[in-house]
């Protein structure tokens, strides 16, 4: 049996290959795809639930699926991707054969505070993961990996749209944020540049302080770099710029 990852489905849903742990003691009304011909599922429990899941090396993990929603009759599972990112499970959900080359997809879920990895397969664009029902000595001796929270999950909360909304800034605002100041090499070669800004930096300060040879001088002749400077540098550093090349 498998367990689906599904964007769609806005609440993990335990099916046929996971075992009840935990009562809620809530219900909920599950709403079909198209209300026209199908009636609404009701008083469907949400509960603590476990699936075992075995990887190629034969170790055995027994995932831990939190406020779901409880589908005996489903024959395979669903995982809400954002429900698990909320429990801090980094989930990569993108096939590696159609990720960006500069930056490869692990296509997994990643547990970062076990350093644990596991790995999704693809069923043609479903990523998913093989699982069944745990035995009692499973549940008894293999490491736990809870994919979701156990704090009460609300998809519809609005506050998932303000958060995203605080995240996402207009061009006008990220120009406001930094402007990128583009000198020539002639320029940031000056000694007045690189005394009067990178003195001010307290990396090329710190390394300054360790060798003689991590000078800024010598960190300059270096690299070849686009200096990034905060707006509230940008006037003072292009004045000592012109008083140098008067």
């Amino acid at each position: 049996m498998w367990t689906e990852l599904d964007s769609h489905a806005d609440m993990t849903c335990a099916g046929a290959n996971c075992i009840v742990l935990e009562s809620t003691q809530q219900v909920v009304d599950v709403t079909p795809y198209n209300k026209s011909r199908y009636e609404p599922e009701t008083n469907i429990p949400i509960v603590k639930a476990a699936t075992a899941y075995t990887d190629n090396t034969g170790n055995t993990y027994i995932f831990i699926l939190n406020q779901a929603l409880y589908l005996p009759d489903l024959d395979h599972s669903l995982l809400n991707p954002n429900q698990m990112r909320m429990n801090g499970v980094i989930v990569d959900d993108c096939p590696q054969h159609l990720s960006d080359p500069k930056r490869p997809s692990t296509h997994s879920i990643f547990f970062p505070e076990l350093s644990i990895r596991i790995p999704l397969e693809l069923g043609g664009v479903i990523s998913r993961i093989r699982t069944r029902c745990p035995t009692n000595k499973e549940l008894e001796h293999c490491l736990w990996l809870h994919l979701t929270s156990n704090l009460e999950w609300d998809p519809h909360s609005s506050s998932f749209t303000e958060n995203e909304q605080s995240m996402v800034k207009t061009d006008d605002e990220n120009n406001r944020d930094q402007r990128i100041c583009k000198l020539t090499s002639d320029t940031i070669a000056s000694d007045h540049f690189v005394n009067s800004y990178l003195s001010d930096n307290v990396v090329l300060r710190t390394l300054s302080s360790v060798t003689s040879s991590l000078t800024h001088r010598g960190l300059y002749n270096q690299i070849d770099v686009t200096v990034n400077i905060p707006p509230d540098r940008v006037n003072r550093v292009l004045a000592g710029v012109q008083t140098e090349h008067k």
